[in-house]
């Protein structure tokens, strides 16, 4: 295939939202289209990403009713979505490895297109083995959807993730990549203006119509809620205790409890009472806010920034709003991931060691904030306390 000047991306995320935009600004001579899903996306955001008219084409995929939608998107895909898999002559720019219907679209175009892999998060920053491994992960996951995955990828492998397909990765920092991926894939390192950068901070203000409620000023510590009971990878009960033991270490402190900002409002409204449960048990200071939750984290950053840069970030899991503040700012804050806690719960994989490798990798890159990674829970207070944070 030769020169493609058309990039189409196919976001699923807010986040990877973001990166579409910022590729997009650092690639202004080519032509630009954006493939968004109502199933992720709400009307209200997609409708002003189309009047906004910064794309040459907004496809959408539409939500229907569940039978429908599994009939629309599995069987009768190459009729319904006739635009998106007609694709032809394009840079299809994806972030992740783990929706079936993205993978279908994918492995269906590879042969027409150039499929390019822009990052998710911390992923591929620590290697590929996640891809093959996640699902392994999700030890608590329902039977039913581990019975309805294996007959979705038997009745149909293009669902399966390939990373065969991918011509080469489009990556902001590709000196956290270990060597062996390097070796065997192509890297396109999209350098960030950190001046240019606010332009698309501003365009998602207005495509959010974010509003800041100015409720970080006494913050100490953002906490990132993984709800990792959602995906399987633990049951509420479990991460109830493990969390009260974790907050137990930090009375006398104000934490912020960042929500996923998931499009069913309901899910964060449980997430709402179960932090609230767990305010009550540990007589912690929390402020847990549903409504800021629809925003992606990296723009509540860019609008709080004065009030967020002293905060400690924390998280059970290496969470990609640890490290954005720097990617996109040039920022560092003090970081606590309780990975090693959480994953006593979770079966020893090769990902979770790259995991490791990853954060010594991207800590030697900071100069004034550090990553720590406690093992025991009477560690945390011991880290907080040489930030400089007061507990009780």
């Amino acid at each position: 295939m030769g020169k493609v000047e058309h990039y189409i991306y196919y976001p699923l995320t807010q986040y990877h939202v973001i990166l579409s935009l910022i590729i997009r600004d650092r690639k202004k001579t080519h032509r630009h289209s954006i493939i968004l899903d109502e199933e992720i996306f709400s009307d209200i955001f997609i409708n002003k990403v189309i009047n906004k008219s910064n794309w040459s084409h907004v496809y959408v995929i539409k939500r229907y009713s569940k039978s429908l939608n599994y009939c629309y998107r599995y069987i009768y895909y190459k009729f319904k979505y006739y635009d998106i898999f007609n694709i032809r002559n394009a840079n299809i720019v994806i972030f992740t490895f783990s929706n079936n219907f993205a993978n279908l679209v994918v492995n269906s175009l590879c042969n027409s297109n150039n499929v390019l892999m822009g990052e998710d998060g911390i992923f591929p920053y620590y290697d590929m083995d996640i891809a093959r491994e996640y699902y392994l992960m999700l030890v608590d996951e329902p039977s039913v959807n581990k019975i309805k995955r294996l007959i979705m990828y038997k009745f149909n492998t293009k669902t399966i993730f390939n990373e065969n397909n991918i011509k080469y990765f489009l990556l902001f920092n590709p000196e956290w990549l270990p060597v062996d991926l390097v070796e065997r894939h192509k890297i396109e390192h999209v350098k960030i203006d950190h001046n240019a950068i606010r332009d698309v901070f501003e365009e998602l203000n207005i495509l959010y119509d974010y509003k800041s409620k100015m409720i970080f000023g006494n913050i100490d510590i953002v906490f990132f809620d993984s709800d990792h009971c959602l995906i399987g990878a633990t049951t509420e009960h479990k991460e109830y205790d493990l969390l009260c033991n974790i907050f137990m270490q930090l009375r006398g402190m104000k934490i912020y409890i960042k929500l996923k900002p998931y499009k069913n409002d309901n899910i964060n409204a449980k997430r709402v009472a179960f932090f609230e449960k767990i305010q009550k048990k540990t007589l912690c200071d929390f402020v847990v806010e549903k409504p800021e939750s629809i925003y992606p984290w990296e723009l509540v950053y860019y609008n709080n920034s004065n009030d967020l840069k002293n905060v400690i970030f924390m998280g059970l899991s290496f969470s990609t709003a640890f490290i954005t503040t720097k990617k996109f700012h040039g920022l560092e804050n003090n970081i606590i991931c309780l990975k090693n806690m959480f994953l006593n719960e979770i079966i020893e994989l090769k990902s979770n060691k790259a995991i490791d490798d990853l954060i010594g990798r991207i800590n030697n890159t900071y100069q004034y904030g550090n990553i720590y990674t406690p093992v025991a829970y009477g560690d945390i207070k011991d880290i907080v306390k040489s930030i400089g944070k007061k507990v009780t």
